[in-house]
């Protein structure tokens, strides 16, 4: 999949070793195993909010897992080091999904 621009929620069961769910961005590639997720783009960034699970990230060379209750971001700088999300952020996530439940 990819996102070009706009704003996807992601919940995908748990993979076989064979399957594979990846969404690309213009800043990475971000591929998922099972999970809930949270992905924003537009010109400047993107942003990923892990709800449930780990996302595993790459950017040119580097690579970083971003597991539950963190985020990153992302543009054209190096590959940064995710952070623990704002409350705020991840009660929006959580809220978007438990509605899709």
């Amino acid at each position: 999949m990819e996102l070009v621009t706009g704003t996807i929620y992601a919940w995908t069961n748990k993979l076989t070793n064979n399957e594979r769910f990846r969404v690309k961005t213009k800043w990475a590639s971000f591929a998922v195993r099972g999970t809930k997720f949270y992905l924003e783009e537009n010109k400047k960034e993107s942003y990923l909010c892990v709800c449930e699970g780990m996302v595993h990230v790459e950017k040119d060379n580097a690579a970083v897992d971003v597991e539950k209750d963190f985020d990153l971001y992302l543009s054209k700088k190096e590959l940064g080091k995710p952070i623990k999300a704002k409350a705020n952020m991840r009660k929006v996530c959580n809220d978007v999904f438990a509605e899709l439940n």
